[in-house]
């Protein structure tokens, strides 16, 4: 009887652990998609501003630059930016869902 037990028991674990980790999949993708999103807006958002204000500029001030100079430190910036959004975002949500996982597992094994 205790060895029939021990293995219903593993097996509730094992199915919760992997309805568990296919939920936290999806809640992964879905993330992923969201950081992706919301970045690259803000990227292609801030790209089109300091385009705007190139436009603006005088040409002493494009005559004193190299060829391309502005243009390539904008699109570097905003890579550099862009990454930095993409890290951030991720490791939010990793904590954000960390937390729900964590309370969730506490007030089921404690019920």
């Amino acid at each position: 009887m205790g060895l029939l037990l021990s293995i219903i028991v593993f097996g509730i674990v094992g199915l919760v652990t992997g309805i568990g980790n296919a939920v936290l999949w999806v809640l992964d993708l879905i993330s992923e998609a969201l950081n992706n999103k919301i970045t690259f807006s803000v990227v292609r958002d801030i790209r089109n501003a300091a385009m705007k204000k190139i436009q603006i500029l005088p040409l002493s001030y494009i005559d004193s630059k190299p060829a391309g100079e502005t243009v390539s430190r904008i699109i570097s910036d905003a890579d550099q930016f862009a990454e930095g959004l993409l890290l951030g975002f991720t490791q939010f949500f990793n904590g954000i869902m960390t937390i729900i996982g964590t309370l969730v597992f506490m007030f089921i094994s404690k019920g």
